[in-house]
């Protein structure tokens, strides 16, 4: 990652990441395999596997080029969910892969759907780390799966699912 003066750029070789990127006046571009995302702020999800390459606007608003568009280059742009908001249908994926996240950045992403909030009150629990690929628009099934992960205990009251250590410790 290079954060310049006059700009901020990423390069995606292999893997995947989410960009969460903060507004700024200096443009962010991330880029993987031949596609590019230039945005001053918002959230950009990057592919590139063998088997899936893509860039992906979440939220905010980006300039995506993709060479194989016969345009070249399109701006889009995603309404910005405000926490506890409902998603827009349209963005909502169906099922959403983590690797290697934050357990806390997983609950704020499920949050984000509204209904059942996922609280995490111990900072050790929050730091655990998530791989898996979990369906969205469910926070009692994903906390459920979470605390089978890890072996953590879910307490549900008031629209509110508590993560916390076995045992109540």
């Amino acid at each position: 990652m290079d954060l310049l003066k006059d700009r901020r750029e990423a390069v995606v070789e292999k893997g995947k990441a989410t960009f969460r990127i903060a507004r700024d006046a200096r443009p962010f571009r991330v880029s993987a395999g031949s596609e590019t995302a230039l945005t001053n702020d918002g959230v950009i999800e990057v592919v590139e596997t063998v088997d899936d390459r893509h860039i992906r606007l979440i939220e905010g608003s980006a300039r995506i080029t993709r060479p194989a568009e016969p345009v070249g280059d399109r701006a889009v742009r995603a309404p910005a969910t405000p926490p506890g908001a409902p998603a827009a249908g349209s963005l909502a994926p169906k099922r959403i892969s983590f690797d290697n996240v934050r357990l806390a950045d997983v609950a704020a992403w499920a949050n984000r759907a509204g209904g059942e909030q996922i609280v995490i009150a111990d900072p050790a629990v929050a730091e655990l780390r998530v791989t898996g690929v979990y369906g969205s628009g469910d926070a009692s099934g994903l906390a459920r799966s979470l605390a089978a992960a890890f072996g953590l205990e879910v307490r549900a009251a008031r629209g509110r699912i508590g993560l916390v250590r076995g045992g109540g410790r």
